[in-house]
């Protein structure tokens, strides 16, 4: 799931050419996260999907490494199904989302 990686090419050309704050996103685990702001290819980075399974991503993946799985079926559709039936660092990881 998810958009290809974008060349390191590319990110360079919109670093050289956009001067102003650039966000990347897509793709990042912690290590990436803090790499490519570093190294100077964005600012910060954003994170959609980690967030859509996941009400407290930051927590859990520094305490617990049994993230909810993600079920892109449910990404956006109407009722509480990938919305709000994820349990958070609080409660036991779901076996399965459904």
């Amino acid at each position: 799931m998810g958009a290809p990686p974008v060349p390191d090419s590319i990110r360079a050309a919109f670093r050289s050419e956009f001067e102003r704050t650039l966000i990347l996103s897509g793709g990042h685990d912690a290590a990436r996260a803090e790499r490519d702001p570093e190294s100077g290819q964005c600012d910060p980075v954003a994170f959609a999907r980690p967030f859509l399974a996941n009400p407290d991503p930051i927590a859990q993946s520094e305490t617990r490494p049994d993230t909810n799985a993600r079920d892109a079926a449910t990404f956006y559709t109407p009722g509480p199904n990938g919305h709000t039936d994820h349990t958070t660092l609080r409660e036991p990881a779901l076996q399965s989302v459904r």
